[in-house]
C-alpha cells in the first residue's frame, strides 16, 4: 500500500514542475484534483476524479478508498497545508496520517504576493475566506484579528470579494488613514495583475469600476499593511476603555420591566468592576464566553480584545440595549460577538459551550 502523495501545483503549472513531481504522478494510478491542475497532465492514462467545489469530503473519501489498491496523487494549489486538501486530510487520517499522506509543497500565492510586493511575511496574519460561503458570519472576527496585525493576507472569492472585504472595513472604521492594501490577481498566471488601491475607493460606490472585480472566478490576495503614519505600534491587548467611551441606555425603566441597576451612568459595568471580573474569568485567546445581560456591551467588548481569536456570545432582553452594544462594537473595532436579543436561560441553549460566563443586570 503506497502513500498518498500530495503535490503542490503553481499558476503556472508545468514550469514550475521537478522530475519528482513529473515522476510521482506517471507512476500514479489515480490523478486527483481541480479542473486547472488536471488540464496541466491532458496525456495521463490513468483515472481522474474531478475536485468539485462543496464535494472536497466526498473526494476524501474515494481517496481512503482508491489508496489501498492504487498509487494515489492529489494536484493542490501551492502549499496543500496551507488553506487546502492537506489539512483536510490530516484531520480525516488523524495519528496515522504520517503513515499514509506524502506531501509536496510548492510556493503559495500568498508567498507570492508578499514576494511581488516586496515585503517579508513570516510576521503576517492570513485568513481565508476563499470557498467559505457568503454573508456577515465568513467575515466574523476579521476586523478584532487586525488589532493586533501589523500585516494581514486575506485569501478571497467571487462571494468575498476584495470590494466587499473593503465595505466591511469600512464600517469599522479601518481605511487608508491606517493601512496600505494591495490586490494581487492570478498571480503567475495569464492575468497576473499586482495593484496598491485605497480601501475607500475599492469599498465606495466607485469600486465596482475596480479591475479587481473583473474576471471574478480569479484567485485574489488582499494584503493589508499597517501605516506607519498611523502608529504602526499596535492596539493594547486590554485597554478597559472608561464609561464614556460607550454609548449607553439612560437610568431608568428598560423594555425588560426592571430598574436599571442604579447605575448614575446607565446601564454600564463600571471599569473597576470589569478590570477585576476579566482577570477573574481567566480568559484564553481562542475562547467562547458568553455575556448575559450585555447591556451596553462594554464588558462584552472587553472580553472580545482578548479572545481575539475566539467569540463572545451576549443576550439582553431590551433590544435598545443591544443597539447600544451593536454601535459600540463599531466604534471600538471588534467583531467577534454575537448580541441576541431575548432573556435567560430559555434563550441560551443553542449556544456553545463557554470557558466562563459573565452575568450583568439585564437578563
Amino acid at each position: 500500500m503506497a502513500k498518498i502523495k500530495i503535490i503542490g501545483v503553481e499558476n503556472d503549472g508545468c514550469l514550475s514542475f521537478g522530475s519528482r513531481v513529473v515522476n510521482a504522478v506517471f507512476e500514479s494510478q489515480v490523478l486527483v484534483g481541480g479542473e486547472r491542475a488536471l488540464s496541466f497532465f491532458p496525456g495521463y492514462e490513468g483515472k481522474k476524479i474531478l475536485i468539485k467545489a462543496g464535494k472536497i469530503d466526498e473526494v476524501v473519501d474515494q481517496l481512503m478508498m482508491f489508496h489501498y489498491e492504487y498509487n494515489v496523487v492529489v494536484l493542490a494549489s501551492g502549499d496543500p497545508l496551507f488553506f487546502g486538501i492537506g489539512s483536510l486530510l490530516l484531520k480525516k487520517i488523524g495519528a496515522q496520517s504520517a503513515k499514509y499522506l506524502e506531501f509536496y509543497p510548492a510556493a503559495s500565492a500568498v508567498q507570492w504576493a508578499f514576494a511581488k510586493i516586496g515585503v517579508s511575511w513570516d510576521d503576517a496574519c492570513f485568513i481565508s475566506l476563499h470557498g467559505r460561503g457568503e454573508g456577515r458570519q465568513e467575515l466574523f472576527g476579521l476586523i478584532t484579528k487586525l488589532r493586533y496585525s501589523s500585516k494581514m493576507a486575506i485569501l478571497t472569492d467571487a462571494k468575498n470579494s476584495p470590494m466587499k472585504i473593503a465595505q466591511y472595513l469600512l464600517q469599522y472604521g479601518e481605511n487608508d488613514l491606517y493601512w496600505h492594501c494591495f490586490v494581487c490577481t492570478d498571480l503567475l498566471g495569464t492575468q497576473e495583475s499586482v495593484e496598491e488601491v485605497s480601501i475607500d475607493y475599492l469599498g465606495g460606490l466607485d469600486g465596482e469600476t475596480h479591475s479587481s472585480n473583473i474576471y471574478p472566478n480569479l484567485l485574489k490576495i488582499m494584503v493589508l499593511l499597517r501605516k506607519d503614519s498611523a502608529g504602526s505600534t499596535l492596539r493594547p491587548i486590554l485597554d478597559t476603555p472608561a464609561e464614556e467611551h460607550f454609548q449607553k441606555k439612560s437610568q431608568g425603566a428598560d423594555q425588560c420591566g426592571e430598574q436599571s441597576g442604579g447605575h448614575a451612568n446607565g446601564l454600564i459595568t463600571k471599569r473597576e468592576v470589569r478590570a477585576i471580573s476579566l482577570a477573574q474569568m481567566q480568559i484564553s485567546p481562542a475562547g467562547v464566553y458568553w455575556d448575559i445581560g450585555t447591556g451596553s456591551g462594554a464588558m462584552a467588548i472587553d472580553i472580545a480584545k482578548i479572545a481575539w481569536q475566539g467569540s463572545v456570545y451576549t443576550i439582553d432582553c431590551d433590544k435598545e440595549c443591544c443597539a447600544f452594544a451593536r454601535n459600540n462594537t463599531l466604534r471600538h473595532r471588534v467583531d467577534n460577538i454575537v448580541i441576541n436579543n431575548g432573556h435567560a436561560p430559555k434563550d441560551l441553549f443553542h449556544w456553545p459551550t463557554p470557558e466562563a460566563i459573565f452575568i450583568g443586570v439585564s437578563v
